[in-house]
């Protein structure tokens, strides 16, 4: 037994050993490659984020770094840019470091400049104000910490990547993040689900804004702020109804508030005050893209995203541009594609190559997104009706723009059609338009065709036979 517990402790005491002599091998290599020469025959830019970095629902054609490639030619202080797309689709911050780290591992002499527009996919996170910097340095017992840690602390993940980025010699550039906050209502829906009383008093305020009797919806608004916990709902309409009259700056605030109870994808007033204490912390340049678009006074919404936390493509000029303001402050740079339309939307989209498939992909996708807000029973969000049925009248527009153009490939051509059927059906549903729903639902051949249909597209079509399930259990009941 004691030659049991005897080879036990060995074993655990190799396996601490081990794990140090590691963790120094890795704090050693930042220190070592940030005085090793750097590689003077080109600029390295280094792309960090998420989806909204990358280029999502863009398929990466269309992102800021795509349009500052094209602003300056590929030139900074007269030398060749590379730009390293780390940012990928549906990242946290953790794992964006990982991606960093290693890839400055392999490429010890490409210092570099960073851009990072990230944090968007980080709203679950732990938002205590507790600092964790006197462990930031620890790289292999911080990602053991992450892995078992399902609520990191936002604060510590962002740190340590400018923490490093700064180890290893890079120029890092931060900038706030934003996301639609007027277009659809809080994702936090759980309230109006499991509380009949509120979800009636939801529905008599939006009549109430529907009819334009804004004095009365809101003063029940702040009936309701003052007695019920989760205020997401509430926030929202009053962000309605200063949209409505008018009142810009209330309106945004209001929205904002709204998205701060509960997980909602969109970037918080938190994450944003994070990065700029950070920025200040660090001694490094801010690029305020949320102050910038905030200080507009326009209502932060469809106009700046094609979903809910995806920017159009007039926001990635704009993020493009500040990137480009804070980069000439340090650097050489020639805006050398200068005219009157070069910041314009459909310049880019010309530029970019995109074409009408892709923006078909870009908005069934987007929509696909839009969705996934509003399929509720009975508690649809009424206000973005509007945008759904625009963006499946795009849809539709564009289809006839593709097979007008080429007859193109005839299996494409059945599934952009399928693609419009099951939006039309959703789109229905969340109208309350059951005895539609029922008739769409009925034509089973093209209803069980959809459901074993494999499209590449954003995770909504994953669930889509969870959706077409769902409708079919529950339209029996409305209809009748």
């Amino acid at each position: 037994m004691k030659k049991i517990l005897y080879l036990v402790i060995s074993v655990v005491i190799i396996i601490i050993i081990s794990v140090l002599i590691f963790e120094l091998f890795l704090q050693c290599i930042p220190v070592i490659y940030r005085n090793l020469p750097k590689d003077d025959k080109k600029t390295y830019v280094y792309i960090l984020g998420e989806s909204s970095s990358w280029g999502h629902p863009y398929k990466g054609k269309i992102s800021f770094s795509k349009i500052i490639d094209y602003y300056i030619n590929t030139e900074i202080d007269g030398k060749e840019v590379e730009f390293i797309m780390l940012a990928e689709d549906g990242q946290r911050l953790s794992q964006q470091y990982l991606r960093y780290y290693k890839y400055k591992l392999f490429h010890p002499f490409r210092k570099g400049i960073l851009l990072a527009y990230m944090g968007t996919n980080d709203w679950s996170y732990n938002f205590s104000e507790g600092s964790n910097t006197w462990y930031l340095n620890i790289y292999l017992l911080g990602f053991v910490k992450n892995y078992f840690n399902n609520m990191p602390n936002f604060r510590y993940e962002y740190e340590k990547i400018v923490f490093s980025a700064q180890k290893f010699g890079d120029e890092i550039y931060l900038s706030t993040i934003l996301g639609n906050y007027a277009g659809c209502r809080p994702n936090n829906i759980i309230s109006l689900m499991n509380d009949e009383e509120l979800r009636k008093e939801i529905i008599e305020i939006d009549n109430l804004i529907s009819n334009k009797e804004y004095d009365a919806a809101f003063k029940k608004c702040n009936n309701l702020l003052d007695v019920r916990k989760d205020k997401s709902q509430i926030w929202y309409r009053i962000g309605k109804i200063y949209e409505r009259r008018k009142q810009i700056k209330e309106a945004n605030a209001a929205y904002l508030n709204g998205i701060e109870y509960g997980e909602d994808p969109r970037p918080t007033r938190y994450q944003n005050k994070i990065i700029r204490e950070l920025a200040v912390k660090y001694d490094v340049p801010l690029v305020d893209v949320s102050d910038k678009i905030d200080n507009l006074d326009e209502i932060i919404g469809y106009n700046y995203f094609i979903d809910i936390i995806h920017p159009a493509v007039n926001l990635h000029i704009i993020i493009a541009k500040e990137f480009l303001n804070a980069l000439s402050k340090r650097h050489r740079i020639n805006i050398i594609r200068e005219n009157n339309d070069i910041y314009g939307v459909s310049k880019i989209e010309n530029v970019m190559n995109f074409g009408r498939q892709d923006m078909f992909s870009a908005y069934r996708d987007a929509l696909g997104e839009i969705f996934f807000y509003s399929f509720y029973k009975n508690i649809s969000d009424l206000y973005n009706i509007p945008k759904m049925q625009e963006y499946i009248e795009k849809l539709k527009e564009l289809d006839k723009e593709i097979n007008y153009e080429s007859e193109g490939n005839i299996e494409e051509q059945a599934k952009r059609k399928d693609i419009i059927y099951i939006s039309e059906l959703i789109f229905a549903y969340i109208q309350g338009n059951y005895s539609k729903v029922k008739e769409m639902l009925n034509n089973k051949k093209i209803v069980e065709k959809i459901k074993f249909e494999e499209i590449e597209m954003q995770c909504w079509w994953a669930f889509k036979n969870w959706i077409i399930d769902f409708m079919y259990k529950t339209i029996n009941n409305e209809v009748g």
